[in-house]
């Protein structure tokens, strides 16, 4: 199953939200900028192609 990464994002945020051990929840931030910066260079690509 393929999910988009603003789903990807949401659970990732909703994961957070529930989590109670600090340390899981740092390595869950982490991964959390991680998707956040794949999208930010998903938008940046589809702009190039626009520009393209």
């Amino acid at each position: 199953m393929v999910t988009s990464i603003d789903d990807q994002i949401r659970v990732k945020q909703l994961e957070i939200s529930v989590e109670g051990d600090p340390n899981r929840k740092q390595d869950l931030h982490v991964q959390l900028q991680k998707l956040q910066f794949e999208k930010e260079i998903e938008q940046i690509r589809k702009r190039i192609q626009q520009l393209g």
